[in-house]
């Protein structure tokens, strides 16, 4: 495994797929202490059209985050990708987000029109973790402590099914510290808004 993009370290994606691939941060594509030129926005990375399934987080220590794709650095758009049992896993003293997406706190990530399913987190965000999503679904996916879909996320327009956070405990619900617009969802929030969603 690598240490950043177990498939692709920078760059852009198009109609790919990548699969069982492993890094500590990004499991299939990493972006971290680079700067990337694309079409979007002038600056960032652009990933369209493209499969990510049963990548993983990989590493004897350190910390790690996103199942498969991790932004760091640089910002970025996701559009029209399908995320399938991607995982994030725990290490001692690291606490992971994003078991299929970590965003950069500074520059989230923008994701449009995805689908994500059976993605975990051994900590945090069991899908997407610091974005800005738009008319995308969630299913069963799940975090460890909290936000068992999105954790400091926005999101409209999105459909939220059977995502949960194991430990009750903590900071239980399909989003934590996000707001959703426009959404439904079948499961709970903690500690979010919501505008126009139905339970």
């Amino acid at each position: 495994s690598a240490s950043n993009g177990g498939a692709v370290d920078g760059g852009s994606a198009y109609g790919s797929t990548f699969e069982k691939n492993a890094a500590a941060r990004g499991g299939a594509m990493g972006f971290l202490n680079t700067t990337i030129s694309s079409a979007y926005s002038g600056t960032g990375v652009e990933i369209s059209n493209c499969v990510f399934r049963a990548n993983a987080t990989q590493a004897e220590s350190g910390e790690l985050n996103g199942g498969a794709l991790c932004f760091e650095s640089v910002g970025g758009l996701v559009m029209e990708c399908s995320f399938v049992s991607n995982k994030c896993t725990k290490m001692p003293n690291y606490y992971p987000l994003g078991g299929a997406i970590a965003g950069a706190k500074a520059n989230p990530v923008t994701v449009e029109r995805c689908a994500f399913e059976g993605n975990e987190s051994g900590y945090y965000a069991g899908a997407v973790s610091y974005g800005v999503i738009t008319d995308s679904t969630f299913k069963d996916n799940q975090a460890y402590a909290s936000g068992g879909a999105v954790y400091v996320c926005t999101a409209a327009r999105c459909a939220f099914d059977g995502d949960y956070s194991q430990a009750d405990w903590l900071k239980p619900g399909t989003a934590f510290q996000s707001t959703l617009t426009d959404c439904t969802v079948r499961g709970s929030i903690c500690e979010s808004a919501a505008m126009r969603c139905t339970f």
